[in-house]
């Protein structure tokens, strides 16, 4: 998520004699601020093959064989410094969440819907918000939020709680809105209290997850750093935060010193990338709105392990397969002609 500024200034503190390596999904949705870097960078959406040189120096180098019969010798430069890993270790390509997210990927939202209502496939699913009720809409949320998060509240140790909490979220393609962030964890909040599984009578109630909003190297939390409020007998009743620990083990904080922060039951898709869960709730709308593009729910569905359920109508849903984001930086024309 890198924009087109701070590469640029990477690039140019970097000595002439060092080598950079750039490592992400070019698929994936591009930084908040200007450009596009790796997508432009690996000339997304087009294909390319490498040169025979390039061939030659692998098959020596790192007993790499690569079909000669693919070789352009007319590619930019650049298309040597590119290699695409097509298999995921996340979930299995023949999976429902692996062919709906390359169908996503690829533009394609005939294959998509068909791979989503064929009952094929049991990790993947859609809901058309179209077709229900508001009534019904309500009773099937509330049932998948209870089921979602009821393992993670009764969680007893940061340990476990950090387990679960990766378990099951909802990711929101807005942040206002009743179906954006704001709108989702104050639902969520309400459901769990009326279910008895949180006791939200304050702000700092257990079990509160949050999600830092900027960096604080004293503290050495960072943006997008998650944290659970849990007890912790050795400091009273007081409430703490706790943070996983780059050994390994698990820290806590009073809330006081905590920098700026939100409750994240739901995030948005944004906040969610570099994150992995076993099942995750897209949700989107039966509104179309332009910051939902291809790239956002790729994005989305690829965060998930086991299992992925779409909330959105269908002709939402179709809109946002069939709308990339298009930003002209002028870096993939300087790289690719």
């Amino acid at each position: 998520m890198a924009d087109l500024p701070l590469l640029a200034k990477t690039f140019e503190a970097a000595p002439d004699c060092s080598r950079i390596l750039l490592l992400g999904d070019k698929d994936q949705l591009s930084s908040v601020e200007a450009g596009a870097v790796l997508g432009d960078i690996c000339d997304t959406g087009n294909e390319h093959g490498y040169s025979r040189r390039f061939i030659s120096m692998a098959a020596e180098t790192a007993g790499q064989a690569i079909d000669s019969s693919e070789a352009r010798d007319d590619e930019p430069p650049v298309a040597d410094s590119r290699v695409i890993l097509r298999k995921s270790f996340r979930f299995a390509g023949e999976s429902g969440i692996g062919v709906v997210s390359a169908a996503v990927r690829d533009g394609d939202a005939e294959r998509a819907i068909d791979a989503l209502a064929c009952g094929r496939y049991k990790d993947i699913a859609f809901v058309d918000m179209a077709r229900r009720n508001p009534t019904e809409f309500g009773s099937v949320l509330a049932t998948r939020i209870i089921d979602g998060f009821a393992p993670y509240c009764a969680s007893r140790s940061p340990e476990d709680a950090f387990a679960r909490f990766s378990s099951f979220s909802i990711l929101c393609a807005r942040r206002q809105g009743p179906h954006g962030v704001e709108g989702m964890n104050a639902l969520v909040e309400d459901i769990l209290r009326r279910k008895g599984l949180v006791d939200p009578a304050g702000v700092w109630y257990s079990h509160r997850p949050i999600m830092v909003l900027e960096n604080d190297y004293n503290l050495e939390l960072f943006n997008g750093d998650v944290g659970i409020v849990l007890p912790d007998a050795s400091h009273g009743p007081a409430p703490r935060v706790w943070f996983p620990s780059k050994d390994g083990a698990f820290r806590n904080l009073p809330v006081s010193r905590l920098p700026a922060h939100e409750t994240v039951f739901a995030m948005t898709v944004h906040k969610s990338q570099g994150s992995e869960f076993n099942t995750v709730l897209v949700m989107l709308s039966d509104r179309f709105s332009p910051v939902m593009s291809r790239e956002l729910l790729y994005t989305a569905i690829t965060r998930a392990r086991t299992g992925v359920e779409i909330w959105a109508s269908e002709a939402v849903l179709r809109t946002v397969i069939e709308n990339p984001v298009r930003r002209q930086s002028g870096l993939r024309d300087r790289l690719w002609g």
